[in-house]
Formats: structure tokens, sequence, C-alpha cells
């Protein structure tokens, strides 16, 4: 029987700045037990999670093999937040990953509908679901932090929530 699974499209930075954030994640769940951001690598959301039925998948790979993805760089502007409710590395905006959101967000528009006046607003999040309780103590403890100062996005990928972790279904280079 066909069931609906959950997945989004994201992209991966590389090595050396996944490390960072990373170790920026580790840090938020030793120090305030802040664990959720740890379920996926750091990524940056240009697709928000759906829902869909398992046998869409060939198509989600034939449009993710459409989109014209080529790595790029980008600038970080250090760390910031939204409210009390998520921790993030702030990347800028730039005319690559603008235009690779507006181009996502049309290939997967039968599967994922915009929600209207949702700005795209991109991050890699340090910590989230559990982190009001702790807020007050983290947010000093992190908005100060180094981070690198620019970075290279690597891949594009697929995720699909399987056994309550985000699995990478799709990539590309």
């Amino acid at each position: 029987m066909d069931h609906p699974s959950l997945y989004f499209l994201a992209v991966l930075p590389d090595e050396e700045s996944t490390n960072a954030f990373r170790s920026l994640q580790e840090e938020m769940c030793a120090l305030f037990d802040v664990c959720r951001a740890l379920r996926t690598p750091p990524h940056l959301t240009i697709v928000p999670p759906f829902k869909a039925l398992v046998t869409e998948e060939p198509k989600f790979e034939k449009a993710l093999r459409q989109l014209p993805f080529e790595p790029f760089e980008m600038d970080i502007s250090g760390i910031s937040r939204f409210g009390k409710r998520v921790i993030f590395v702030q990347p800028e905006m730039c005319d690559p990953l603008r235009d690779l959101h507006d181009l996502a967000s049309k290939a997967f528009s039968r599967w994922q509908k915009p929600e209207e006046n949702k700005k795209f607003n991109p991050h890699f999040t340090i910590g989230y679901r559990d982190l009001e309780p702790v807020f007050r103590s983290a947010w000093p403890h992190f908005r100060e932090k180094p981070t690198p100062g620019r970075i290279r996005i690597e891949k594009m990928v697929l995720f699909k929530h399987v056994d309550r972790r985000w699995q990478v279904r799709y990539e590309t280079f």
C-alpha cells in the first residue's frame, strides 16, 4: 500500500563549514540539551517539508536532476534567531541562492504549495524545538560565536523522513 512520506529539498555546505556548523549544534546539545538539529546534517532548506506518496519519488528525482544546480559561494553574517524558537547561522542572500530557491519552488510546486506571505529566510539551524525553555541562557552564549565568513555550497539533496530521522534520498553535485 502506498503511503505518504515527508520530504524537503536543501543545499549542503562544504565539509569544513559542515563541521563548523555541526560543532555548534553539538555544543548546543551538550550545554543546553537542545539536540533536535542533530537529526539532519547542517543544511539550508530550499523547499520546506511536504507530504507526498512514496510512488512520487521518481518524479522528485527527475525534478531535482532538471534543476540547474552549480556549486556557489556565499557569505555568512554571524548568528541570529527567530524569536526564542530558533538560533541559527545567518547566510547573506546571494543571486545563486535566490535563483535556486525560485526554480526549485516552481519545480516542486505540485507537491509543496508556497505559503502566502511567507518570505524565504535562509539559515543553518543550530537549535530549535526544545530551545524556548533555555533560550535566556543559550542566546547570550551563541550570539557572538565565530562562524565561517564565507562558505561553499556543494550539493543539493532531497531528504526523506525515515524512522524519526531525515535521510538523503537523492543528491546532485
